[in-house]
Order: C-alpha cells, then sequence, then structure tokens
C-alpha cells in the first residue's frame, strides 16, 4: 500500500486513523527595515492620524532628526542604539526641561518602532522625567515701562506689537500660542481671573508675575 505523501511543510492534524488531513505552517518572513528617514515620516503620519497638534509633531521631527544626524550609524543596530539614546538624552549641561523633551519624543518613537518591529526593545524604556526647578521672573516698574514704551502706537505694527506685549504680561501665553489665537478663543480669556494687583501664571518654564499697576499706568499713556 502506498503511503500518502507528506510535504515537510505539513502536518497531520491527529484525525481519525486512515484519515489523513494536512495544514499549511505559517511562514513569517523578517520585516524589512526601512531608512530612518522612511521611518520617522510613518511615525509622523501616525501622529498627525492622531490629531496631535502641528507644533507637537514639528517637535517630534526636530527631535528625532537631530539624535540621528548625531547618530546615523546606529539606526539598525541594536548593539550602539541603547548607548547612544543615553548619550543623546542625558547629554551633559542640558537643562531638566531639554531632557525631559529629548526623552518623551524619543521614547515614543522607539515604542512605536518596538510595535512595527523595527527595534526589538526601546532602548529608553523604565527612564523617568526629571524635576525641573521653578525660575521665577521679576520685571522692575521701570524697566516694564520702557520696554512697553518702545513700539510705535501711532502704526499698525507698532500698536499690534503693543498689544501682544500686554496680553503677554496678562496672561503669561508664549508668542507662538498668541498667534494662533482664533476669534473664539478671546471669550475664554475675557473669563479669566486674576488677582487684583499682580497678574501672575504658573507655566512649565516657570513662575512669571508681573505688576498691573505697572502695565495699567503705561498703557494709559
Amino acid at each position: 500500500m502506498t503511503r500518502p505523501f507528506r510535504h515537510p511543510s505539513f502536518r497531520n492534524t491527529g484525525m481519525a486513523k486512515g484519515v489523513h488531513c494536512f495544514m499549511a505552517k505559517t511562514v513569517r518572513f523578517p520585516k524589512p527595515l526601512p531608512t530612518w528617514e522612511a521611518a520617522l515620516e510613518q511615525f509622523l503620519l501616525w501622529q498627525q492620524a492622531a490629531r496631535k497638534r502641528p507644533a507637537t509633531v514639528g517637535d517630534y521631527r526636530q527631535k528625532i532628526t537631530q539624535f540621528f544626524t548625531r547618530h546615523p550609524e546606529v539606526w539598525g543596530r541594536e548593539d550602539r542604539l541603547r548607548e547612544a539614546a543615553l548619550s543623546f538624552v542625558a547629554e551633559p549641561g542640558i537643562a531638566a526641561a531639554t531632557y525631559n523633551l529629548r526623552l518623551v519624543y524619543l521614547r515614543n518613537f522607539f515604542n512605536w518602532c518596538r510595535e512595527q518591529g523595527y527595534v526589538a526593545a526601546n532602548p529608553l524604556a523604565g527612564l523617568k522625567r526629571q524635576r525641573a526647578e521653578g525660575r521665577t521672573v521679576v520685571l522692575e516698574e521701570e524697566s516694564l515701562c520702557r520696554l512697553l514704551e518702545q513700539p510705535d502706537q501711532g502704526t499698525f505694527a507698532g500698536l499690534r506689537d503693543f498689544t501682544l506685549l500686554l496680553l503677554q504680561l496678562d496672561t503669561g501665553i508664549r508668542p507662538s500660542e498668541a498667534f494662533r489665537l482664533l476669534p473664539s478663543a478671546w471669550r475664554r480669556l475675557s473669563c479669566s481671573t486674576f488677582s487684583k494687583w499682580s497678574v501672575t501664571a504658573v507655566r512649565p518654564s516657570g513662575l512669571k508675575t508681573f505688576s498691573r499697576s505697572a502695565v495699567r499706568t503705561t498703557a494709559s499713556r
């Protein structure tokens, strides 16, 4: 009696005697590794699909490009990637805020790379953010008045700059944030509450305190 032919890629499922059922094995081929530039573009596209702000996507591009510009040889080299990533994040002399930004952006990128099969493990896994010390900025009233007197309010550009300075002093907003404001945001700003004699805005960069009397005096001139 001729035995049924069994290809090496098939196996017997162990069914009843005399009945042979064969199942093909699944063969997984390794995923081709793209360049780090191509991987970055895929990651940024994923970030955009997740509805991340354009500024955040731009920060991802800047930090990740900065890392691979310094260490282009480590992409695809698991034995050198961890050392390079740690040295970049913990570069001597950088502030705690810079450390935290590099850590968060690179760690998220490598997490995504691990899910895609581009790296075996995240080289920055387990690291925690550093605590950034607060920074207090105190402006003398005379210096503040001289600053507000610089824009020529007789021109459109001067009036715009003067208004922007007042907005920054009153809310602690960054210029980049102020330029992204829409008309619908002004109602929310007008509902903000401030102390009677001073304006205190707590931001990631620290604590900023300005004298409201100085702003009122200069604005009324």
